[in-house]
This record gives C-alpha cells, structure tokens and sequence, in this order.
C-alpha cells in the first residue's frame, strides 16, 4: 500500500475547515525566501572525489560533548565541505527543559580533536527571530549540500508537548562559523503542529532537500518533507499511516531507490520495521517488520556495498547495547557486524554501583581515547543522577547517527549514558574485515 499527500490537501474536511479559521499563520507568516549558494568560494575538497580510505583496519572512538552537568542527548553529524565533521545535540538539566539548547562542536581532522562546544539555537533566541514564545527545544538534524551549505533543522514547542512540536531550519555557508537566523517551516495546515526531524536529510539530484520526519499527534507516523533549495516547502509524502512508526533513517541505494528504517513504537514484538520508495521519495510503500529486534528507539542507516549498514539498538527491551548490522539490498538478510556498546550484564540488568563506577572508570578511558580525559571524574561524580537510581545502576547507548564520509570512511556519535556523545570512526577495511 503506497501513500502520498501535499501539504495542502483541499480534499480534506478537517484541514479544508482549519484553514479557514486559522489560514491567517500561513499566510501572513510565509518562510522567507533563502539565498542561493553556488559553493564557488568552497576549496577543492568539496568538488572532486576524494580517493578511498586504504588504510589498515582502523576503529577509534572519543567524545564529542564537554560537559557532564548537563543532559547531551540526540546528536547529528555531518562532514562539512572543508573535510572537516560538524556535530550538533541538544543539551540542558533534562530533556524538554527551558534552559535546552542546540549545542555543536567541529572536529579537525588534521588535529584529530573536537572543539569547545558552542551554543546554535537556544529558547530565547529562537523566540527572538520567530517572534513567538517558545517553551522548549528538542531534536537537531544537519547535512550539507553538494553545493558546501550546511542545513540545519530542529524541534521547538511553543505549547503542550512533543506532539505540537513545529520544525525550524538554519544554514551556514562557511562550514558552521556562523548561522542564518531560525526560520519556521510551515508543513502542516493542522495549526502547523506535529512534525518532528530526527534522521539525516537527503540531498537530490535537481537540488531539492528531503528531509525525514514524523507526526505524533493523535497517531504515530512517518513522512518525508521535500524542500528546495530556497527553504520553500515543495510537498510531503506519507510511509503508511497508524500509530506506531516514527524516526525513519533513509538510506540511499540510487538516485531513485532508498529504503527508510524506522523506529516502531507499539505492542510487542518489538522490530525494526522498514519501508520503500523508487521514485526519488515521492512514495513509500507501506512500514513492515523485518526479524531485527529494536525497543522502541532511534536507529541510523546509510547505503553501503550494495545493501544498507543499520547502527541500532538490537534488543527486544532496554538500550543497553548498541550494534552495527549490514543486511543486502533486499533488506532480506541481516547480519550483525559489531557490538558497538553494551553493559557488562548481557540482560541489562541493574549493576551495583560501586561496581558500575569502577567499570565506568574504565569504559570512559576507552571511549575518549586519550581525549577529554579532564573529564572523567566530574563525570564518575556525577553516574548518581544520570546511571543510578534506587535499584542500582544501567547501561544506556542510544539516538545514534551514522554518516560516510567522501574518503570512504564513516562516523557514528550516539548518546553515551544520557551525559555525552561519544563518536565512533571507522573505515571500510574495518567493515570488510567482518562481512
């Protein structure tokens, strides 16, 4: 079953009447229209091919995020046209808090470190360019064009919770030294309500955008938004409908096929469920489940060696391992490459803490590998609040984002123990070590 909608669906009843009450917000607040961007100032590493990575076998990992005081959850990364990576989460005392913010940071790789944190987008600025009271900010998502702009999305509410949730959009055209100012996509006629980003945006070959997104109010569904170049929206089209699919990841396997992995989120069993297009996004055949277990949470995915390589929480409860699978084009056969992270109980069960901080002593010196060492002991000081409660102490490695990088390697940050985000490297002579 394939389904697709514009924005504007006059057939509906329900939206032909909100409209008409509250057509005002889509008229008088139309998205400004966004400079193009030739990329012609860009350095050659933007417009030629990089050779492909061919070196040894190479996994590294260490931390992208700063502090552990706060909350760091829901990263996105990209490459930036200057070879360079670009990450962004969000951050603050707890998830949906007023003081959360959109934190970014940059990796040198000629240095092999990640940069102070910056702050992109917080409540009162966004409020501040929409003119219009924010309440909370939530997820990011970036990706850069061809043409070296760097487009930024994330979630802002300004009533009520998640499910009224409206999407804004960012740019930066010198590889993230400096922003647009937050603009709001209009991409629904229903209050401008529901849609939330999370998977990484999708650059086409006419130059339009596609970004995957999902609805949570009423229902659960997933979608994918089509933008131009400009920022002005182009259509939305729907990957079924119901209430249990939500964050789809899309891999891209030609310029006209790409499959979408998508977090499930109803009763049990609990599976990843995958949906397809062959005409460029314009439709989605309807989500099913394939045999990969995954407990309700975020899953990344891109196209690799003539299938899909999935970073995913494989578990039919708790979040407390986080692996790497590759399946065919198919999607027909999956295997599982690597365990990324995962507790030292196999059943995530709670640890006692005082044994849980001498593993974590020792977990955090292996992921920062030798960077941001500074960091360890505010962060064992502070497992109480984030790991540990009355029963004892949990593993928890989610939200990961998966990208490949133009010299044939790939980058993966993920939330690490809901206090940093860790980022993972790797190159293709890893990855065929184990297929």
């Amino acid at each position: 079953m394939i389904n697709r909608i514009l924005i504007l669906d006059w057939r509906w009843p329900l939206a032909l009447l909100t409209i008409v009450v509250f057509g005002w917000s889509l008229v008088t607040e139309p998205l400004e229209h966004l400079p193009d961007f030739d990329g012609s100032a860009l350095p050659e590493p933007i417009r030629a091919t990089a050779e492909r990575d061919a070196e040894s076998p190479r996994l590294d990992s260490r931390f992208v995020s700063g502090s552990v005081e706060l909350h760091s959850h829901a990263s996105s990364i990209t490459e930036l046209g200057n070879g360079n990576l670009l990450a962004v989460w969000y951050a603050g005392s707890r998830e949906g808090a007023g003081d959360v913010e959109i934190l970014s940071a940059v990796y040198d790789r000629d240095v092999g470190t990640w940069s102070d944190n910056q702050s992109l987008a917080s409540r009162a600025k966004t409020a501040a360019s929409l003119r219009r009271h924010i309440r909370k900010l939530g997820n990011p998502t970036l990706a850069t064009a061809p043409d070296g702009r760097v487009w930024l999305f994330y979630v802002s509410v300004s009533v009520g919770g998640w499910a009224c949730s409206q999407v804004n959009l960012m740019y930066s055209d010198d590889h993230g030294a400096s922003w647009s100012e937050p603009r709001r996509l209009i991409t629904s006629p229903l209050f401008n309500m529901s849609t939330l980003v999370r998977g990484t945006p999708i650059f086409h070959a006419d130059g339009s955008i596609g970004v995957p997104v999902y609805h949570e109010s009423l229902g659960k569904f997933s979608e994918y938004l089509r933008i131009d170049r400009a920022g002005e929206i182009l259509d939305k089209s729907r990957m079924g409908r119901g209430k249990h699919s939500l964050q789809p990841s899309v891999a891209v396997m030609d310029d006209d096929s790409a499959w979408a992995l998508i977090r499930y989120a109803g009763a049990p069993p609990n599976r990843l469920m995958v949906s397809r297009t062959d005409n460029a996004g314009n439709d989605w055949t309807a989500p099913v489940k394939v045999d990969v277990p995954n407990p309700n949470a975020s899953v990344s995915a891109v196209g690799f060696n003539d299938g899909v390589l999935v970073a995913l929480n494989d578990l039919e409860d708790g979040r407390h391992r986080l692996s790497l699978y590759w399946a065919d084009g198919s999607l027909a056969s999956w295997r599982q490459l690597a365990v990324l992270d995962e507790s030292s109980d196999p059943e995530g069960g709670f640890i006692d803490p005082t044994r849980f901080a001498g593993e974590a002593a020792v977990r955090f010196e292996v992921s920062a590998g030798a960077q941001r060492l500074d960091l360890r002991d505010r962060y064992l000081a502070s497992i109480d609040d984030r790991s540990c409660g009355g029963s004892g102490c949990e593993y928890e490695y989610e939200y990961p984002s998966l990208i490949r990088s133009r010299d044939g390697g790939f980058h993966l940050t993920y939330t690490w123990h809901k206090s940093l985000i860790k980022h993972v490297s790797f190159n293709e002579a890893w990855l065929e070590g184990l297929l």
